[in-house]
């Protein structure tokens, strides 16, 4: 599943739902045994959420990446609408 089927797919969804949508995407899958193996299989990818309005429509904002001791390491954000997937 790639990020333009995910966006054109009507479904009702819940915040837990569209990280779990994300974590189906090959480049996310990717990232997440990447840093699997780079960490002796003890971590793997981190979400940060947050919600935005934009033009009146509630979003999810979802950030992807790398949790670090220092600082969270972002590789890709998306903009979930929320109820839609």
């Amino acid at each position: 599943m790639n990020a333009q089927n995910i966006a054109n797919t009507n479904v009702s969804c819940n915040l837990k739902q569209a990280e779990k949508a994300i974590l189906d995407i090959e480049e996310v899958k990717n990232k997440n045994k990447l840093i699997n193996s780079l960490s002796s299989h003890k971590e793997g990818i981190s979400f940060m959420s947050d919600s935005l309005n934009l033009n009146g429509k509630r979003y999810y904002e979802i950030q992807v990446g790398y949790n670090g001791k220092m600082r969270f390491e972002s590789y890709y954000t998306f903009y979930v609408e929320v109820g839609e997937l």
